[in-house]
């Protein structure tokens, strides 16, 4: 077990307390790195793992026991120094110690799914600073950033697909945005990133993102109008849309979203609102549905637990 993540190794491999590089679910590991711990399939010329060129870390069942990830061994010299292999070639190794990222040394990134024709569309850039970097991340990996008895709140993750909708000061409007005065955004959570949003046109109008947030951005309208908040800053609901063909599990007949965070400012200075602000303020004054809360109350790694393991 590595801060809560569990990995299945050969008997004897590796003993408690000791170094290992832990490779989590979603990576996609190099071939030399495939071939080194013997997950290399020679005859196809492709990996053991998951994914069409077998190269992609997925939780599986092993002997009845779920592997989360693959650890992958930390030697040490003569002086003691942790060192870790990093590639084909002798000599190709680094020292490392204990809490650091070592996926770029490994040559391991991150696995992104291709888009979906149907969550396609066209897009323009307007600048990273007017869109949000938002990515789910797993308390497992920050094993300090929670204290025990802590206040915390549990909100469901809808398994759907993220979706942003952003409104701009008037100063910041752009021609091919949505509403009135150009000023709403709307992108995917891979979109804003790079700092890209879907056009206001025709070729968007059955776009999944732009249908979905319709209701959201009438609302957003009306608030305008009637002059309730001026902005000097953008502002970003953040939620997940999910319906029939987004995802596996339909939640009904309809596309919905569902607001799980709101953000304030431009990129390098965004800041959260809490959950009261969301779930009251921001709810009431937009008029949009929150996500489901499961928990609310002083936090421990049992309570959480129990709110993940289904």
């Amino acid at each position: 077990v590595i801060d809560g993540y569990r990995s299945v190794v050969k008997k004897g491999k590796f003993q408690a307390g000791e170094l290992v590089a832990y490779i989590p679910e979603g990576a996609v590991v190099p071939v030399w790195l495939l071939k080194r711990l013997n997950l290399w399939d020679t005859d196809k010329g492709i990996g053991r793992l998951a994914g069409p060129q077998g190269n992609r870390v997925k939780a599986i069942k092993l002997r009845g026991e779920l592997s989360q990830g693959l650890c992958y061994e930390v030697v040490t010299d003569a002086s003691g120094a942790a060192q870790i292999v990093t590639g084909e070639e002798p000599g190709c190794f680094t020292q490392v110690s204990e809490g650091q990222d070592v996926a770029s040394l490994l040559g391991v990134t991150k696995y992104e799914p291709p888009i979906p024709v149907s969550l396609a569309g066209e897009v323009f850039n307007a600048g990273q600073e007017l869109t949000v970097a938002f990515d789910v991340e797993n308390w497992k990996s920050f094993p300090d950033i929670l204290q025990e008895g802590e206040p915390v709140i549990f909100t469901e993750k809808i398994h759907g697909t993220c979706t942003v909708v952003g409104v701009l000061p008037l100063k910041d409007a752009h021609p091919e945005a949505f509403g009135r005065r150009k000023n709403i955004l709307v992108f995917s959570k891979g979109l804003g990133a790079q700092g890209l949003v879907f056009k206001n046109n025709a070729a968007n109008a059955n776009n999944l993102y732009v249908r979905s947030t319709e209701k959201l951005r009438q609302c957003i309208e009306e608030v305008l109008d009637g002059g309730i908040e001026e902005l000097n800053e953008p502002l970003f609901f953040l939620g997940e849309t999910f319906g029939p063909k987004v995802q596996d599990l339909p939640y009904g007949k309809e596309i919905g979203l569902r607001i799980f965070a709101c953000v304030r400012g431009y990129r390098g200075n965004q800041r959260y609102l809490n959950w009261d602000e969301v779930r009251g303020v921001m709810a009431k004054t937009y008029g949009f549905e929150t996500v489901p809360v499961l928990y609310e109350g002083p936090f421990s790694v049992e309570a959480m637990n129990l709110h993940t393991r289904g």
